[in-house]
């Protein structure tokens, strides 16, 4: 046994001299051949740069194998010049790949995935999708694993399927990172549409732990969920939905977060903010301004163990630090879906929240739930202890970000309360268990203010996600990405 082993550290040693001893390349492709011998021979650390043009029906297969340290690209000669066109798909299958400024327009009939992403360590970064009407779901990421989609753009999908498409092993996290990336209009049908989709039904007990941030979502889609979440340990963060029709729903899973998202509907009919379906999840520090329904948990039924709790009754949830302004229905805490779903939600928790709104401030609550410390503009309509709340006008002044944030008189400054709980950790990613800073990731220090905002001299170190922040340079998005 002793000497195998010996034998085995040997010829990993010169397996890894080899590679080591591989020279890397620059390689330029002019048309599919060379595209795909350039990748067929391509090793660590090789750069395969596309010709400017419009690439015609090309599949691309990019299965090959980088390093942490030199990784295998596939780029544009200049970024966004490079257009996939007509029955175009990609597959990245390997590991530590990337692939940037690429262009998919102009399709014809594709009944497969657009892209295929099935490797692990890989990134699609700097790239576009325009009207590209086929396929079934965009990009399709098929047990994939530290992957990463950042600084792209998505419009005009109006055909069936998602945009993004996560599916989640039982085996272990998925770890995948969707950031930066500027979703625009499309048309879908009712219901499997959604523009992001991490997990499917069957998954919900998996653990995800991916990471949805920094994104801005512009008009939404037909299907009323724009994010749907149907596996466990995700988080949603930094995100900005702008008169976005439908909501980020945490439809099947457990235990995820959404915080410091912005939510702006601007009044428009559908805008919604976040929908809960799902037990143990927590939603804290979001800004929510003009919507249908701010923050909705929904009425669930009892399921035999081992069955797929399609709408289960909910058990555990935090509201937190948020800040709700001129909702249609601002807290929404027992919405009825149907007859065959009786149960309320129980175990939810709503604290330190500043709600201020002409229509429904909290409604169908079941009186069950445990309030502390929140500020409201007026009576809520439904009968519930009034020790969990004060009804006074917080003060909120617009600021020249476009959110409604604290003056320095509002009876809001230092007047949250603990008892509520804490955030859970989540192992790999960074969570603010104890809410120690605001949706600016300004210090809320010992004194804690109500709402999502602290009243701070602070520099603002994690601003409102805008349309210049997202997206690939060569269409509005910032010159300089990581």
């Amino acid at each position: 046994m002793i000497y195998t082993a010996r034998i085995l550290v040997v010829l990993h040693l010169c397996l890894a001299a080899l590679i080591g001893s591989l020279k890397a390349e620059d390689k330029f492709a002019s048309n599919v051949s060379e595209l795909h011998d350039a990748i067929q021979s391509s090793k660590p650390g090789d750069v395969i740069t596309m010709r400017d043009g419009i690439w015609k029906n090309v599949t691309i297969d990019l299965s090959a194998n980088g390093t942490s340290s030199k990784r295998i690209f596939v780029q544009a000669q200049t970024p966004g010049c490079v257009v996939l066109a007509e029955a175009s798909t990609l597959t990245i299958a390997g590991s530590y790949l990337e692939v940037r400024g690429l262009q998919f327009r102009d399709a014809k009939e594709v009944k497969e995935n657009i892209i295929t992403l099935s490797g692990d360590f890989c990134r699609i970064t700097q790239c576009a999708m325009i009207d590209y009407n086929a396929g079934e779901h965009w990009i399709y990421a098929a047990g994939s694993t530290n992957c990463r989609i950042d600084h792209c753009y998505f419009v005009g999908k109006d055909v069936a399927g998602g945009e993004i498409d996560v599916t989640v092993a039982q085996s272990q996290p998925t770890h995948m990172r969707i950031d930066h990336n500027y979703f625009g209009r499309r048309k879908s049908p009712s219901n499997g549409g959604e523009i992001i989709r991490v997990g499917l039904s069957g998954q919900m007990d998996y653990v995800s732990r991916s990471t949805i941030e920094f994104n801005y979502f512009d008009g939404g889609t037909d299907e009323p969920e724009i994010c749907s979440k149907k596996s466990s340990e995700n988080v949603y963060r930094y995100n900005t939905f702008y008169k976005a029709r439908g909501a980020l729903v945490f439809r099947h899973g457990e235990r995820n977060i959404a915080y410091g998202n912005y939510f702006y509907g601007g009044g428009i009919e559908r805008a919604g903010g976040i929908r809960v379906a799902s037990c143990n999840n927590t939603i804290v520090n979001n800004y929510i301004e003009g919507t249908e329904t701010g923050i909705a948990l929904w009425t669930g039924k009892s399921y035999t163990e081992g069955e797929t709790r399609y709408n289960p009754q909910i058990d555990g949830c935090v509201i937190a630090y948020n800040t709700l302004l001129n909702n249609r229905a601002s807290l929404h805490l027992n919405k009825a879906v149907k007859s065959s779903y009786p149960f309320p939600p129980k175990n939810v928790v709503v604290a330190n929240n500043v709600v201020v709104s002409k229509d429904t401030v909290l409604n169908s609550a079941t009186g069950m739930e445990l309030l502390i410390g929140n500020m409201f503009s007026s009576v809520p309509e439904t009968n519930i202890p009034s020790d969990g709340y004060v009804v006074v006008d917080p003060q909120l002044v617009m600021s020249p970000d476009s959110m409604y944030r604290l003056s320095a008189s509002s009876p809001a400054r230092g007047a949250a309360r603990s008892g509520w709980g804490h955030l859970f950790d989540i192992p790999g990613l960074s969570v603010d268990a104890g809410v120690d800073y605001d949706i600016d990731g300004q210090s809320r220090g010992r004194l804690k203010d109500i709402g999502c905002d602290q009243y701070s001299s602070e520099s603002i170190k994690t601003h409102r996600t805008t349309r210049n922040d997202v997206g690939p340079s060569y269409l509005g998005g910032p010159v300089d990405v990581d």
